[in-house]
């Protein structure tokens, strides 16, 4: 809405798929890996241009798993939940 700084669905945000660079995948990597474990599930969340890109949030639990943008999403989450592995830099 006009004004409003916040993106969630009821407030006409909207949430749509990013093309993944080299640059985005290095930077999401890094922030991943500056946690002690693992996690089984991670946004990370980034301004900026394709220069320049800046964390805004690592959110570790998320009630919208996204599960729309990628048909393979829910299967890789029930794999590690049976396996305990996890790849976060597919």
């Amino acid at each position: 809405m006009p004004g409003e700084w916040r993106t969630q669905a009821e407030l006409d945000g909207m949430a749509a798929v990013t093309p993944v660079t080299a640059s985005l995948k290095r930077i999401t990597a890094a922030a991943l890996d500056a946690l002690d474990a693992t996690p089984a599930y991670a946004r990370v969340d980034l301004t900026g241009d394709t220069s320049d890109h800046q964390l805004l949030e690592l959110e570790l639990i998320e009630p919208e798993l996204f599960f729309r943008f990628d048909p393979t999403v829910a299967d890789r989450l029930a794999r590690h939940i049976l396996n305990g592995t996890v790849d976060y830099r597919q």
